[in-house]
């Protein structure tokens, strides 16, 4: 069986034509084929755990020229944490930041409102964060700035781990700002586990651009 198509301007004049050809399919190319339960889509992320390593935290202090590291997280409590843990200040507005920025920032994505819908969550999450990596392109031209995003259970590292619907648009928005700006934005996604915030100064120096920590340990994504 022969389909023809053609595709033509607004007044006629052809631009496209095409033709394909169908034919009876064998049967026996279409037996049933088996995979591992893990390997049931070409689409599935895998996470690895990284290695155990001992990591010493030189921390956001800066001496006299003031810090080198700066938090931004509007969570009062994940700021006092990641505060303590990475020993660096922790800011609740971009208008608190220090001009020019340090040599890191890292933003903690803050939970959203529960008594809003879902697509409205996710709107007032991308649109957040969608203003703080904005606020960082503008203003670390000149110092080279790394950005760090943080978020919490914006992506599943397992069948049992359930992901927080209005933080997954985040993954997809600082993804795409990965890709347009390399080797500068680092993305890792956390629970709200004590040891996992205790690790992410392993999983920082770790280098890799993209982690998930689940109770304490980094994994990458492949």
């Amino acid at each position: 069986m022969l389909f023809r198509s053609t595709a033509t301007t607004p007044d006629g004049t052809p631009v496209l034509t095409g033709q394909i050809t169908m034919r009876p399919a064998d049967t026996t190319q279409l037996a049933t084929t088996t995979y591992p339960a893990d390997q049931h889509s070409l689409f599935t992320l895998r996470w690895t755990p990284l290695p155990t390593t001992t990591t010493t935290d030189s921390g956001g202090g800066g001496g006299t020229g003031g810090p080198s590291r700066v938090i931004l997280c509007p969570d009062p409590q994940w700021a006092r944490d990641l505060a303590t843990t990475l020993h660096a200040p922790a800011l609740a507005t971009t208008t608190d930041l220090p001009t020019p920025l340090p040599a890191e920032l890292i933003t903690a994505c803050p939970p959203t409102d529960p008594g809003l819908d879902l697509p409205t969550q996710a709107l007032q999450a991308t649109s957040q964060l969608l203003a703080w990596i904005q606020h960082w392109q503008h203003t670390s031209a000149a110092t080279g700035t790394h950005l760090t995003i943080l978020t919490r259970h914006a992506t599943a590292t397992s069948p049992a781990d359930t992901p927080d619907l209005p933080q997954s648009p985040l993954w997809g928005l600082a993804r795409t700002a990965q890709t347009e700006n390399p080797g500068q934005i680092t993305l890792i996604d956390t629970d709200h586990q004590p040891a996992s915030t205790t690790a992410l100064p392993t999983a920082l120096a770790s280098g890799h651009p993209q982690l998930a920590i689940r109770s304490g340990t980094p994994h990458t994504p492949h």
